[in-house]
């Protein structure tokens, strides 16, 4: 027995002495043959080095896109809404549908105005995601983003869109379209790609007292026109634009910010359509109330990423548009009382830049009717600096 036990004891030993052995050869005396100039191209060392050793398998790991669309949509359906103008006789024909959002739970609802082009309009109603229809009025248009505001009556606690900051909005991001296309419970949504933002675009034809500045997006041309006025959402279920269309027909998405800024500028003018009188026509009724009391210079102009004189660029003013509209012969606008001429480049305002990324149309949004500022813009290759009086 004590004999056996020996035996194994030495056994064990030799195979302790081996181990140790291998792997002073392998990571000591191995290590230096290897890089040694002289041994590392012998036929055998270089044989050794090729071996393959496997110290753990790898998991194999297998990523799956498990995002519904449909679950995701279904978070924020309730605040997408149908809309649809109520016509005159006369103008029956010209009935217009689309797709709006419920912007806050007392019954405000959000559209844009390239919905809805015709004239002879009385009124509108909506379809909610019940499958609820109700009569809503025009309260408030706002007239920089073309956002139109209806108010439905005696409709509380509804749910409203919830938005993202469009500020962290990244190109290629997924993005969902939501729409309804009648007065029914059903919702239909496509997916497509954010493109990216467009900092030079315009939204009414180089005029640049209208919005500049929106998201582009990928999306075939039919789900674009059948999704009109509807949300872009991104996949934590949160709008990051709404879907519009220029004056060009060209589709684009209006930031969240942006129509959150609108809202803004609607709650700080206030609902005044019980102070005026109400004309037959829904139209007529929308000019009365609108107070979008702006700076409006009566422009057109480009926006430049970089001039002389001016690291930051500028926007160069193209023409003065006639804001007299009963006498076409009478060049009227503010740009011209400021002494703002064709040709001018301006490159700031008080302490704005002036540039693509902060448009002049933007920049305007801080002044209003009375206020002076100090404008620097380029003449003819000179710096100019203007006090003017809005």
């Amino acid at each position: 027995m004590k004999k056996a036990i020996r035996i194994s004891l030495i056994i064990l030993g030799l195979f302790c002495i081996g181990g140790a052995g291998s792997l002073f050869v392998n990571y000591v005396v191995f290590s230096k043959l290897v890089t040694h100039p002289t041994w590392s191209d012998n036929t055998i060392v270089k044989a050794l080095s090729n071996k393959v050793v496997v110290t753990k398998q790898t998991e194999k790991v297998i990523v799956e896109d498990n995002e519904s669309l449909s679950d995701i949509s279904a978070q924020v359906s309730t605040g997408v809404v149908y809309v649809e103008n109520v016509m005159s006789a006369e103008n029956s024909l010209n009935k217009k549908s689309g797709s709006g959002i419920v912007i806050s739970s007392d019954g405000i609802i959000a559209v844009h105005e390239s919905v809805f082009k015709y004239e002879g309009i009385e009124g509108y109603k909506v379809g909610f995601f019940d499958g609820t229809v109700r009569e809503a009025k025009k309260v408030f248009k706002d007239e920089f983003s073309g956002i139109i505001f209806l108010r439905v009556e005696d409709m509380d606690n509804l749910t409203a869109m919830p938005f993202a900051n469009s500020f962290d909005a990244i190109s290629g991001r997924k993005l969902i379209n939501l729409y309804r296309e009648q007065m029914s419970e059903q919702i239909f949504f496509t997916l497509g790609i954010l493109s990216g933002y467009d900092y030079f675009f315009q939204s009414k034809q180089s005029n640049c007292d209208y919005l500049e500045g929106a998201f582009r997006v990928d999306f075939n041309e039919n789900s674009l026109s059948r999704g009109l006025g509807g949300p872009m959402i991104d996949f934590n279920g949160e709008m990051v634009g709404l879907l519009a269309k220029n004056y060009n027909d060209e589709y684009f998405v209006i930031t969240s910010n942006d129509v959150k800024a609108s809202f803004d500028r609607f709650l700080e003018n206030g609902d005044n359509t019980d102070d005026i009188e109400m004309s037959e026509n829904e139209e007529d009724n929308v000019e009365k109330n609108e107070i979008n009391e702006r700076i409006k210079l009566g422009v057109s102009c480009n926006s430049l990423l970089k001039v002389e004189n001016s690291e930051l660029g500028g926007v160069k003013i193209n023409y003065l548009i006639n804001n007299d509209f009963e006498n076409e012969d009478i060049l009227y606008n503010l740009a011209t009382e400021l002494g703002i001429n064709d040709g001018d480049i301006i490159t700031q305002i008080d302490d704005y830049k002036v540039n693509p990324k902060n448009p002049l149309s933007r920049v305007l949004l801080n002044y209003k009717k009375g206020d002076v500022a100090k404008v620097k813009l380029l003449r003819d290759g000179k710096v100019v600096d203007l006090e003017i009086n809005f």
